[in-house]
């Protein structure tokens, strides 16, 4: 029996439904989406981010879940990990999800998840967060493009048009933060 075809919108840092154009693009596809949000222990354990921004990311979650019904997928473990489980049930065809830049961990994990996504046939569409292009040879323009984005139109999202599908992840290893709000 063939799996079905779907779309991941990943939910980094960008943790909102409006002016957010990966949520757009997975709109736009046609495709049924699933929406996640990944708890990483290696972003977790590292020192840039503290319990103070644990708490933030789930608020954010439970507001958007709020929204959306408690549509969001929410998992415990490092993303190619989650990844491969959900390509055990579905057929994944693309992922979107904005870009991050500033952190050596999150860079490298990109650099892996752009490298499996690839070995995998996966199209892995990202969009820029704000101003900042990656990769970026010199920054003789960067106020242009700061211009350029700062002046766009905000972007109109439907998340009530999104064919929602769920998965259900092994939610006990899950932070306390989240598991203590839910």
């Amino acid at each position: 029996m063939a799996k079905q075809k779907i779309n991941i919108v990943w939910f980094k840092r960008d943790l909102r439904l409006s002016d957010h154009q990966p949520l757009k693009m997975a709109e736009l596809s046609g495709l049924p989406v699933l929406l996640l949000y990944i708890f990483e222990p290696s972003l977790i354990n590292d020192p840039h981010y503290s319990g103070r921004h644990w708490r933030f990311v789930t608020e954010s979650l439970i507001d958007i879940n709020r929204q959306l019904a408690g549509r969001v997928a929410v998992a415990h473990d490092e993303v190619i990990s989650v990844l491969q489980e959900i390509t055990e049930k579905f057929e994944v065809v693309s992922i979107f999800s904005h870009e991050e830049t500033g952190l050596a961990v999150t860079f490298s994990r990109d650099k892996a998840v752009l490298r499996w996504a690839t070995q995998n046939s996966i199209a892995w569409h990202e969009s820029a967060s704000g101003a900042v292009v990656r990769p970026c040879a010199n920054r003789d323009s960067w106020d242009k493009n700061w211009q350029k984005t700062m002046r766009a139109n905000l972007l109109v999202n439907h998340p009530d048009r999104l064919n929602i599908v769920s998965f259900d992840f092994d939610t006990s290893k899950l932070p306390k933060t989240w598991t203590q709000s839910n």
